[in-house]
């Protein structure tokens, strides 16, 4: 029976961690990605590197949580002190617009990497009705077909084309129509802290 999006969102976000607990939920994050990956490498390539664009936020907001430790307070130099308490602040909003781009994409996308893997396209497509939903519907609709012809025959070009070109239409809607907001209200160094990463583990992630 056909599911709601409601309810394939619930699905997608019970497994996680209070908002507060902000590097716990991070992590699980990370590692639902990974699972859809690795459960399905050929096909769901964006969860791949969803997880590995994950994982760098992971790492900016330990490197925020530090930058802004009460130890370095500078008591004993006034002028040092104004200079942190201006920085940590920007730190902090830009702390918080990282991790709000972290649950945000989890949000918007979660829920239909759930209904595909659940149900396939006519469960995705049951979910969808937002002019928003157009590039999602358009890339897991490419990513479907491609795996149906690698199915029939491994070595199919055109089923590769399909199912990366589909990957990068959810590519681009999540860059566009998500991230990009939230990557403008970043200070500079914000933008360098969001950057902090480069490898990433997928060991320990098995999919909940």
């Amino acid at each position: 029976m056909l599911q709601t999006r409601e309810a394939w969102r619930q699905t997608a976000e019970s497994v996680l961690p209070p908002e507060e607990r902000y590097l716990d939920r991070n992590r699980m994050i990370t590692a639902r990605y990974a699972g859809w990956y690795l459960e399905n490498p050929g096909t769901l390539k964006w969860a791949g590197m969803a997880a590995f664009a994950s994982r760098q936020v992971g790492l900016a907001i330990m490197a925020a949580d530090l930058m802004t430790t009460p130890e370095r307070d500078g008591a004993d130099n006034p002028l040092l002190a104004l200079h942190r308490f201006g920085a940590d602040w920007l730190m902090c909003a830009d702390f918080e617009q990282i991790r709000r781009g972290n649950n945000n994409i989890y949000r918007d996308i979660a829920w239909a990497h759930a209904a595909y893997v659940g149900g396939g396209m006519a469960e995705l497509e049951a979910c969808v009705s937002d002019p928003e939903d157009t590039l999602l519907v358009q890339g897991f609709g490419m990513i479907d077909r491609g795996r149906a012809l690698c199915r029939r025959d491994a070595d199919s070009q055109e089923g590769e084309r399909l199912i990366w070109e589909g990957n990068i239409c959810l590519l681009r809607h999540e860059q566009v129509d998500v991230l990009q907001p939230i990557f403008d209200m970043l200070s500079v160094g914000g933008r360098i802290t969001a950057s902090f990463g480069s490898e990433l583990d997928f060991s320990g992630a098995l999919f909940p």
